[in-house]
């Protein structure tokens, strides 16, 4: 999988015209600072950049996809050989999800988050401070949004359950949102 996928990013370099890799450099602005934006002249040393942000990896080519959709608006044939790749990947690695009711969860833990322990939980559900420092970043000033990349984050991972999600969150002390998300997976259980 690697290699097919080291090589789909060649194949967009070569595709690439000199304007739609400027135009990706200026749509990176959030993301990458002024000084290494300018040091970049590919698109090769653009991927290398998104994959040190956790933006790009095998498993996960959507922001690349979103970035090549707004640049180089009407390249449908650029699209298509990062649809081609995502196509490849076996099904356990695409971007399914992990399970039902996911979404719910995620929502429960956003609303109730406590911004001192948002960072703790994101750690025990293994995320690297590396990546958490760069959510951080992004999206400074919106801590909901900060966890909820977070959650998509662990979600696209191995070992990714319902089960897994409570234990770190009662880990962190957060067990009332523990509770809630059992109580949401088990919807006929009395409540006590």
């Amino acid at each position: 999988m690697a290699a097919f996928y080291r090589q789909m990013l060649v194949d967009l370099d070569r595709g690439l015209r000199p304007n739609e890799l400027e135009a990706m450099k200026y749509l990176c602005a959030d993301d990458i600072p002024l000084r290494r934006r300018e040091e970049i002249n590919r698109a090769l040393a653009l991927w290398e950049v998104l994959e040190e942000r956790q933006l790009l990896s095998p498993l996960d080519t959507h922001f690349l996809k979103s970035l090549i959709r707004k640049a180089a608006a009407g390249r449908d044939d650029l699209v298509a050989i990062i649809s081609g790749y995502e196509q490849q990947l076996p099904a356990s690695q695409s971007s399914a999800v992990p399970y039902a009711g996911i979404s719910k969860d995620f929502d429960i833990i956003v609303e109730g988050i406590n911004i001192k322990k948002w960072r703790t939980l994101a750690r025990r559900l293994g995320l690297s401070d590396q990546v958490i420092d760069n959510l951080a970043e992004k999206y400074h000033g919106n801590i909901q949004e900060q966890v909820r990349q977070a959650l998509i984050l662990w979600s696209k991972g191995d070992g990714v359950s319902r089960e897994s999600l409570v234990k770190a969150l009662k880990s962190c002390e957060m067990n009332m949102t523990a509770h809630k998300i059992e109580t949401l997976a088990q919807p006929n259980k009395a409540s006590s």
